[in-house]
C-alpha cells in the first residue's frame, strides 16, 4: 500500500473494512448457494438459512456487495421506507437507522422480490422466502438481548413497506410487465409471509392494509380507455392487472381476518380489528367496492366471532365515528361559508327546503361523501347492540356538529327498520327514548319519525302510538309544554276527532312541523283527500282514521283561536301556509273544502272569521277556480244572506271586485243576482 492511503485512513480503518468486505462476499455465497445448486427442500437449505439469518442480524454495518442481489433488495427497503405515507418521521428515521446498521436484515427480507424472475418463481416457496421467514424469526428471539430491543417490530415494517410499495408501484403501471411479476409473488408468498410472522404490531398491519388502496390502477386503467392509441393487448394487459390488485385487496381483508380470529395477543386482535374497521370506514384509502367488501367482514364475520370481538369492533368503530365528528367540527366554518354563498346565489330555495338533507355546496357533499361510510357501518353496529346508540346520538348532537346529524338522518331509515324488526317499533322507540338526552332531541324526532309504516295500507300500531304518547309526555318542558314532533310518526292512526284537539298544537309549532304534521295525518287516505267524510254524529266509535287534506283545511277555518289562546297572525298564517303547499292542496282539494263550508252556510251554520279571506287570496293565486267561484259559490253566499254578517260581506265585496275585470270569466254574473239595496251599496264603495 501506498504512504498517500495510510494518511487518509489507518490500517486498522483499512482492516475493517476489508474484513466488512469480506463478509459481505461470504454472506452472499452462502446466501446464493440454493440458487447455484437448485437444492431447495434439502436439510442444508434449512441450515444455511439459520446461518444467514444468525449472521444478517450479528454482522453489524456490513452492507452488501453492490453488484449482488442483495444490494438490489437493500436499495428497495430504502426506497420503500422513503416512499411510504403512512409511517411517522420518528418510526421512518428508527427504521432508516436499523437498514444502516443491520443492512444484510432488510437485504435478506426484500431478497425475494429483487431476484431474478426465473429464480422466484421456481417453487412455490423458494430459498430466499424461507430465508426471510428465518430472519423474522431470529429477530424475534434476539429481542431477549438489550441492544435487539424492537428489531423484531422494525423487520417487519421494513418488510411491509417494500410489500406496499411493490404494489403501489405495479397499480400505477400496470402495464409494466416487471412489475405485474413482482406484485404476482406478493399475491403468491402473502400467506406463507403471515403465517410466519411471530409477533404483529399495529403499524405492520396498516402497512398490510394500504394494499386496499388500488384506486391509482383503476384511474391508470380509465386513462389507457381513453387514449385512441391504446392497443387491445395494452387494454388486456391493464384489465388483467386491475384484476390481480382486486384480488391482493381481497387477500388484505382475508389476512386481516386470520389476525383477528388466530392470534392470541388481545392488542394484535385489536390492531386487525381496527385496520378492518378504517378500511370499512374510508380511512385508510380504498375503492367502494373494498368498502363494501370490508363492511361485511367486519359485521358479518368479526362482530358475530364472539361477545370479545365484538366489543372490539365497537371499539374500533367508536373512534372512527369520534374521528368524523372532529373532521366534521373542523369543517364547520368552512361548509357554512360555502353554502351561504351557495344559497345566495340560487333563486329557487323551494328544492332545498323540501329536501333539507340534500348537500347544498360542493364542500359539504365532499365532508359527508368522506363521513358516510364511517356512519352507515356505525348504524348497522346499532342495530345487533342498541346500547351503541347513545354514542350515535352525542356525536351527531355535539356542537357544531350538524353536518354529522345531517348525514346520519339521510339513512337513519335502514337503522330503524331492522331495529324496528328485531326489537319491536315501540320497545325500540322507549329505548331510544330513555337514552336521548335534552340535547338529544334532534335525534331522537328522527329517529322516530321513521318508525311508523311507510305503507299506505298499514297504519301504525297502537303500542307505537301509546309509545309516542309517553314519549312526549316524559320529554315535556319544565313549563309543561309538549313537543308535537314526538306524535307527528303517528297521526295516521289517530281519530280524527282527536286531531282535531291536537291541531292548534301542531298550528303553534314551527313552520316545518306544522307541514310535516298535516302530510302524516293525510299520507293513508289516498284518494279521499279530496273530500271531506261526513259523519251525523262523531263519537268515540268512529271509525274515520287521520284527517283528509280537505278536513284540514275545514277544520283549521273552524278554529276558535280566541278561546284557544292562539294568536290570529298565528291562525291566519296557518291558514296561508297551507294556500302556499300548491302542490299538495291542490285546486280540487280548495274546491271540497271551500264547497262543503258554503253548503253548511246555507243550512245555517255561520262561515268561519277567515273564509272570505280565504276566498280572496284564492281568487288572486288560483286561476282554476275562477269559473266555479263566479257561477256557483258567489251567488250561493248571496242565497244564504252572506250580507248579514258585516265582516263577511266587505270579503265578499272583495272578491268580486277583484274578479269583475277578468277577461272571459269574471263576477259579473254574481253582481247580477245582488239585491237593490246591496248592489246601490256596492257600487257606491267599487263603481262601474
Amino acid at each position: 500500500l501506498s504512504e498517500n492511503v495510510f494518511t487518509e485512513e489507518s490500517g486498522r480503518e483499512l482492516y475493517s473494512k476489508q474484513c466488512r468486505q469480506a463478509a459481505a462476499d461470504a454472506f452472499t455465497r452462502i446466501v446464493s448457494w440454493g440458487d447455484f445448486h437448485h437444492q431447495v427442500d434439502n436439510p442444508l437449505s434449512a441450515l444455511r438459512d439459520q446461518i444467514s439469518a444468525r449472521l444478517a442480524c450479528t454482522l453489524k454495518g456490513v452492507k452488501p456487495p453492490k453488484t449482488s442481489p442483495l444490494s438490489t433488495s437493500h436499495e428497495l427497503a430504502l426506497k420503500s421506507i422513503a416512499s411510504t405515507d403512512l409511517l411517522e418521521t420518528q418510526t421512518k428515521n428508527s427504521l432508516t437507522k436499523l437498514l444502516d446498521e443491520y443492512p444484510l436484515v432488510a437485504a435478506c427480507l426484500a431478497l425475494e422480490y429483487a431476484k431474478p424472475f426465473s429464480t422466484a418463481l421456481s417453487s412455490n416457496e423458494g430459498p430466499s422466502l424461507s430465508l426471510m421467514k428465518q430472519v423474522l424469526i431470529e429477530t424475534y428471539l434476539q429481542q431477549t438481548s438489550e441492544s435487539y430491543i424492537g428489531m423484531s417490530d422494525k423487520s417487519n415494517n421494513i418488510l411491509f413497506a417494500c410489500i406496499s410499495y411493490i404494489c403501489k408501484v405495479a397499480n400505477e403501471k400496470p402495464t409494466d410487465l416487471e412489475q405485474k411479476k413482482i406484485a404476482s409473488i406478493v399475491h403468491k408468498t402473502m400467506p406463507l409471509i403471515m403465517s410466519g410472522i411471530p409477533v404483529v404490531s399495529k403499524c405492520t398491519l396498516q402497512l398490510l392494509s394500504s394494499l386496499c388502496d388500488v384506486d391509482a390502477i383503476h384511474k391508470a386503467l380509465a386513462d389507457i380507455s381513453k387514449k385512441s392509441s391504446s392497443t387491445i393487448a395494452a387494454s388486456a394487459a391493464a384489465h388483467a392487472a386491475t384484476r390481480a390488485a382486486e384480488a391482493r385487496a381481497e387477500m388484505t381483508l382475508l389476512a386481516l381476518k386470520d389476525m383477528a380470529f388466530d392470534r392470541t395477543k388481545t392488542s394484535t386482535r385489536q390492531a386487525a380489528i381496527d385496520c378492518a374497521v378504517a378500511l370499512a370506514t374510508g380511512h385508510f384509502p380504498s375503492p367502494v367496492s373494498v368498502q363494501n367488501k370490508a363492511q361485511k367482514l367486519v359485521i358479518n364475520i368479526l362482530f358475530l366471532r364472539s361477545p370479545t370481538h365484538a366489543d372490539m369492533v365497537i371499539t374500533a368503530a367508536t373512534c372512527e365515528l369520534n374521528r368524523a365528528t372532529e373532521l366534521v367540527v373542523a369543517s364547520n366554518a368552512k361548509v357554512e361559508a360555502a353554502n351561504k354563498s351557495f344559497l345566495d346565489l340560487q333563486r329557487n330555495e323551494d328544492e332545498f327546503i323540501e329536501n333539507p338533507l340534500q348537500p347544498f355546496s360542493a364542500e359539504e357533499k365532499e365532508v359527508m361523501d368522506r363521513i358516510q361510510p364511517t356512519t352507515e357501518l356505525f348504524m348497522a353496529i346499532c342495530v345487533r347492540r342498541p346500547d351503541a346508540i347513545r354514542v350515535l346520538m352525542d356525536c351527531s348532537c355535539r356542537e357544531n356538529a350538524e353536518l354529522l346529524l345531517k348525514t346520519v338522518k339521510s339513512g337513519i331509515s335502514k337503522l330503524v327498520k331492522a331495529s324496528s324488526l328485531a326489537y319491536g317499533s315501540a320497545n325500540i322507540a322507549l329505548k331510544v327514548a330513555d337514552m336521548a338526552k335534552k340535547d338529544n332531541e334532534q335525534f331522537l324526532i328522527a329517529f322516530i319519525n321513521h318508525l311508523a309504516p311507510s305503507s299506505i295500507a298499514e297504519i301504525p300500531s297502537q303500542p307505537l302510538v301509546d309509545a309516542c304518547f309517553k314519549i312526549q309526555e316524559d320529554k315535556a318542558g319544565q313549563d309543561g309544554s309538549k313537543n308535537p314532533s314526538y306524535i307527528i310518526p303517528v297521526v295516521s292512526a289517530l281519530k280524527r276527532s282527536k286531531l282535531v284537539e291536537l291541531l292548534p298544537n301542531f298550528v303553534r309549532a314551527e313552520s316545518q312541523v306544522y307541514r310535516r304534521a298535516l302530510l302524516r295525518m293525510s299520507e293513508k287516505l289516498g284518494r279521499e283527500n279530496t273530500i271531506f267524510r261526513d259523519e251525523h254524529q262523531e263519537s268515540e266509535s268512529s271509525t274515520f282514521l287521520g284527517m283528509t287534506r280537505c278536513e284540514q283545511l275545514v277544520f283549521l277555518h273552524k278554529l276558535d283561536f280566541r278561546a284557544l289562546g292562539l294568536p290570529q297572525k298565528t291562525y291566519l298564517d296557518g291558514i296561508r301556509q297551507i294556500l302556499d303547499m300548491e302542490n299538495i292542496f291542490t285546486d280540487k282539494i280548495l274546491h271540497g273544502a271551500l264547497d262543503h263550508m258554503s253548503r253548511l252556510f246555507l243550512l245555517g251554520e255561520s262561515l268561519p272569521l277567515a273564509y272570505m279571506r280565504t276566498i280572496i287570496q284564492v281568487c288572486q293565486r288560483r286561476e282554476t277556480l275562477h269559473n266555479w267561484i263566479c257561477s256557483d259559490l258567489l251567488p250561493r253566499l248571496l242565497e244564504g244572506k252572506i250580507f248579514n254578517d258585516r265582516r263577511q260581506w266587505e270579503g265578499w265585496m272583495r272578491a268580486v271586485r277583484i274578479l269583475e275585470k277578468n277577461v272571459g270569466v269574471n263576477s259579473l254574473f254574481a253582481i247580477s243576482k245582488l239585491p237593490e239595496a246591496q248592489l246601490q251599496m256596492y257600487r257606491s264603495k267599487y263603481p262601474a
